[in-house]
């Protein structure tokens, strides 16, 4: 009751931060519609990420260039860009999308009911345990801060004076960024941007299987739209919980073994010893600001332009499947200065499923394949360096290479962690692979991110990237890593 009441007295600035997200949200669906709105819900279940990283990015750009510094205006002019050039989308198009909110309204309320139900649940979690301290939170704190107090960038490192903050920490300067509009406290917002991330990942969660699904089904089942839709939201409901609310088999195991110690959850991320194999349930509570959780988001808004992707890339359509590659480098960029070790992961995704649209439109081809294959990888390439040039210019890596591990984990660990998720691997496999016909290209996305995601189980039992962990621990950031997006795309499977 007592943090009930207290929520009520911070219910203002809860509501205003709410009022903010959806407003970015709105602003930037024009946007996100211009290249997704041949999906069932436009991209809007992701376009208030894509608005906060866009409009943002531009600020960070401006201030890493010398351009203009990162304050109040420069956070609310990349704003008002954006917005002008919505707004022109909008007039532009205006016939075509009144029509599509016409027939898609529906899912475009849910998806707000989403967003706010779960930005205000979260808001209310974090009011049991606001304090910013305890694991990396005052790390994450501190880097927010420092960004916050700098007017160009890189910041200043809090802690090593006469250096900038030498990690990837685009993701707090969003943080940084979303406090500037807001005009809030940092202490004040740290809760808040995790309330976000978590609604955010609901809502992005929801975005890609539904947008998946409903195309998907369309294709094999057409005369029953009405009723593949509905499973689809049902569907997308449950993986949505899944993905943030899941676990693994380890508190079934902890029971069926009869485990004389009391439950303590943070066990199911540290099962197989000296490794750590999180997910992002822990990730919300523990609550640290850090790359792999606020990447979240923006990983679901890449996967849902991915499935955009693979319904456009297959007609006629050279100039739009250009856009396409273009938007991908950009997100690309941004997760390279968010989250680096997710830049190899749905890169792979990525080129694996362009190399199989790609040899379809090529009609078998090679010669052409190679070359669509090729234009494409450069186009990405230098979307990439143009995004996040500044950042990696004053980057330096303290990674000393990949040497093979020296210990494994037994098959019987990997199957409690795993296990559950195994036969959800089989089942896409049968599903997409065997049972059902639908057009070749769709089966694509479930099975390549089943087969990354065994492959990401499957590298830490091999090699791991010699980092700043000792020797005891020395792949446990590498199973973290890359373990963590095997729980997230096999939730979304």
């Amino acid at each position: 009751m007592e943090v009930l009441l207290e929520m009520i007295a911070d219910l203002p600035q809860i509501l205003f931060w709410l009022a903010m997200i959806l407003g970015i949200g709105i602003s930037a669906f024009p946007i996100v519609w211009l290249w997704l709105k041949k999906l069932p819900d436009g991209g809007f279940g992701v376009s208030a990420v894509f608005g906060t990283v866009s409009a943002g990015w531009a600020a960070w750009m401006l201030a890493s260039l010398k351009l203009l510094p990162f304050s109040l205006l420069s956070a609310v002019l990349t704003l008002l860009l954006m917005t002008v050039a919505s707004a022109a989308i909008v007039y532009r198009s205006r016939l075509e999308l009144k029509h599509w909110l016409n027939q898609h309204k529906k899912v475009f309320l849910l998806e707000i009911v989403i967003l706010s139900a779960g930005f205000i649940f979260w808001s209310y979690i974090r009011g049991f345990q606001p304090d910013i301290q305890g694991l990396e939170k005052f790390m994450d704190g501190g880097f927010v801060n420092s960004i916050l107090r700098s007017k160009w960038m890189p910041p200043p490192d809090p802690w090593l004076a006469g250096y900038s903050i030498n990690y990837y920490y685009f993701g707090h300067y969003l943080g940084a960024y979303l406090t500037k509009l807001s005009g809030l406290d940092a202490a004040t917002t740290y809760n808040l941007l995790l309330a976000t991330i978590f609604a955010w990942s609901m809502t992005g969660a929801f975005s890609v299987i539904y947008n998946f699904l409903t195309s998907y089904k369309l294709q094999v089942t057409s005369d029953r739209r009405d009723k593949s839709r509905k499973l689809a939201i049902g569907a997308a409901l449950m993986g949505a919980i899944l993905l943030n609310f899941g676990g693994n088999l380890h508190t079934v195991w902890h029971f069926l073994t009869r485990q004389t110690k009391g439950y303590w959850y943070p066990d199911a991320t540290r099962f197989i010893p000296f490794t750590i194999h999180e997910f992002p349930m822990y990730s919300h509570v523990v609550a640290d600001l850090h790359g792999h959780l606020i990447d979240l988001p923006i990983v679901l808004l890449f996967l849902v332009t991915v499935i955009g992707f693979i319904g456009i890339a297959t007609g006629d359509k050279r100039q739009a499947t250009r856009s396409y590659l273009v938007i991908f480098g950009f997100l690309l960029g941004i997760m390279s200065m968010t989250n680096t070790w997710d830049v190899p992961i749905y890169g792979l995704i990525l080129t694996v499923t362009m190399a199989f649209v790609f040899w379809r439109t090529a009609k078998g081809k090679f010669t052409s394949w190679f070359i669509n294959m090729a234009i494409a990888g450069l186009t990405l390439l230098a979307a990439v360096a143009l995004t996040s040039f500044p950042f990696h210019l004053n980057f330096q890596n303290f990674a000393k290479g990949v040497a093979a591990v020296e210990v494994r984990s037994p098959l019987w660990q990997l199957g409690v962690l795993w296990g559950g998720f195994g036969l959800i691997g089989l089942t896409a496999i049968w599903q997409y692979g065997f049972k059902n016909k639908p057009r070749n290209y769709w089966k694509i996305l479930p099975l390549t991110m089943v087969a990354v995601s065994i492959l990401l189980v499957i590298i830490p039992e091999i090699i791991y990237v010699k980092d700043i962990y000792i020797k005891e621990y020395h792949r446990a950031n590498t199973m973290f890593k890359l373990t963590y997006q095997t729980f997230v795309m096999m939730s979304l499977m």
